[in-house]
């Protein structure tokens, strides 16, 4: 029986970072020393009961054994939008503001596809989250980071773009509280993305991953 090959867009993909991590953590010798592994933020806290109860008695629904409405059910739509107004003070419309994906992964990887052309740019930060390099592979697109220095607190000065990069620029992409520095983004910051974007009429997309970790607002009971 003849061996198929992987299409040329999947092997024209760099192997995962984490699955790289993954084998070399399993060759590590733990016998000595305990091998902590920070390269992924996988939870290993026990999940409250009160969460698992709440996922049992959604799976015995009968309502919820049907396919969902694409956009994600009202509700949860609802859920999100109040959320965002208690935490953030921001208004969004359930019905034409709010998508629910099966999981950032798919949304961050499957948002430049929608959006890019071949040949475009995907401009995002240099380091980044490995997966934004892959999400422009699989657009035929090129990447370009824009270099972070811990001088700037490793915030992107998009001054640094060259300008046939950002007139080729189909997307930009941040991801604040940032992956892998933990840097914090600014009122100045994102200012200055919008006014980028604004001038080569790109399209921004914020990977809010890690919006728990001190991006609430402050002024809230």
């Amino acid at each position: 029986m003849p061996d198929f090959a992987a299409s040329q867009l999947v092997e024209d993909l760099e192997e995962n970072l984490f699955g790289v991590l993954e084998k070399l953590a399993a060759n590590v010798d733990g016998t000595q020393l305990p091998l902590i592994d920070l390269s992924s933020g996988s939870p290993r806290q026990p999940t409250p009961p009160e969460i698992i109860a709440s996922l049992q008695s959604a799976a015995e629904d009968p309502g919820n054994h049907e396919y969902s409405s694409f956009w994600g059910k009202p509700q949860i739509r609802a859920a999100i939008a109040a959320f965002y107004l208690r935490e953030y003070g921001v208004e969004l419309d359930p019905d034409r503001e709010i998508a629910v994906f099966q999981g950032s992964h798919i949304a961050v990887s499957g948002i430049p596809r929608a959006l890019l052309n071949p040949g475009q740019v995907l401009i995002s930060t240099d380091p980044c989250y490995p997966l934004y390099r892959s999400a422009a592979r699989q657009s035929q697109a090129d990447f370009y980071g824009i270099p972070l220095d811990e001088s700037s607190g490793f915030l992107p000065d998009f001054s640094r773009v060259p300008e046939d990069i950002a007139r080729r620029g189909g997307l930009l992409v941040l991801n604040y509280p940032h992956n892998p520095t933990g840097a914090m983004a600014t009122p100045a910051l994102f200012q200055a993305a919008l006014e980028f974007a604004e001038s080569y009429h790109l399209p921004l997309l914020h990977d809010f991953a890690y919006a728990s970790i001190g991006s609430h607002r402050q002024d809230r009971p």
